[in-house]
């Protein structure tokens, strides 16, 4: 009888990369990873075509103790679910932009995930990674 694989679509980081290295092998099954540049593209693969058994999912994309209502969000891209329509304070970004730069020219208060090395950016939430746990 053949081992199962599950199709499996996650970025490697400390918490699964003895799964992708093969340094730990679960039984009776095997992960068959699929690497996806760009993860997110991975998410709207998943729950657009089901192209993975197994995957990596942003499921807490719009939340923090903040009245959503009073909030215009930019998309950077499109929605993972193809038919889903954001409400209307959910707006795509410019094209040609990036959050990046929109948050170093003023146009955005906050952006989620970037990546910017700049002296008058600084975090919303001082210590991100403990106020998470």
């Amino acid at each position: 009888m053949s081992e199962l694989k599950l199709r499996t679509a996650t970025r490697t980081q400390g918490d699964n990369e003895a799964l992708k290295t093969g340094d730990v092998r679960p039984d009776g099954f095997r992960f068959d990873f699929v690497e996806v540049p760009v993860l997110v593209q991975g998410f709207r693969r998943m729950v657009r075509t089901l192209e993975f058994d197994v995957c990596e999912m942003a499921l807490t994309t719009y939340q923090y103790n903040v009245d959503l209502s009073r909030i215009t969000w930019v998309l950077s891209g499109d929605e993972h679910v193809e038919a889903s329509r954001p409400p209307d304070n959910v707006v795509p970004i410019e094209p040609g932009s990036s959050l990046e730069e929109l948050l170093r020219r003023g146009d955005l208060a906050a952006v989620i995930g970037a990546d910017i090395d700049a002296p008058d950016v600084v975090p919303l939430i001082p210590d991100s990674a403990e106020a998470g746990l």
